[in-house]
């Protein structure tokens, strides 16, 4: 697949994950990230608060206080809103995020972590991420509604 912007062209393929300078670009080859291999995209993917940073940032598109998406994430764990949320579910949430989570994301480049100031910008790869996570939540989305048809197929026959 390939998306184009004003000033790259993005590749998406299932073997690697990169960006490719426009030919019309003033940027120089080494200011393109280096390549994510498949393995990467998805060790990044397979946990759900790292996808649901990524989420929550594509979503936002700009800086956002790490206290803050500690706290949408865990609401959205724990089904409740922020205001309903426990300390100790909040805690939980920002320890994991700032120990673990945004520190493995900055790493590759997918957002600009400033861990003495607590703020989470996206960066160059964090756009690279949307076509796969958007795959995901098509996908989960027929599940629930194959997992609710059934329930329903079940139902009508413990009525009749």
């Amino acid at each position: 697949m390939i998306l184009q912007s004003l000033s790259q062209t993005m590749i998406i393929d299932t073997d690697r994950l990169f960006c490719v300078p426009d030919s019309s670009s003033s940027d120089s080859p080494s200011d393109a990230p280096s390549k994510l291999s498949s393995n990467e995209v998805f060790q990044i993917l397979q946990t759900n608060r790292r996808r649901d940073v990524i989420d929550y940032l594509l979503a936002k598109e700009g800086p956002v206080k790490m206290g803050h998406l500690a706290e949408v994430i865990a609401a959205k764990e724990h089904e409740t809103t922020v205001a309903q949320l426990t300390p100790t579910q909040r805690q939980r949430v920002y320890i994991s995020l700032y120990q673990t989570h945004l520190p493995k994301l900055d790493e590759k480049g997918i957002i600009d972590y400033n861990k003495p100031r607590g703020i989470v910008r996206p960066a160059d790869r964090l756009e690279l991420f949307q076509s796969y996570l958007e795959a995901a939540n098509s996908r989960d989305g027929e599940r629930r509604e194959s997992d609710l048809d059934s329930l329903g197929s079940r139902t009508a026959k413990t009525t009749t």
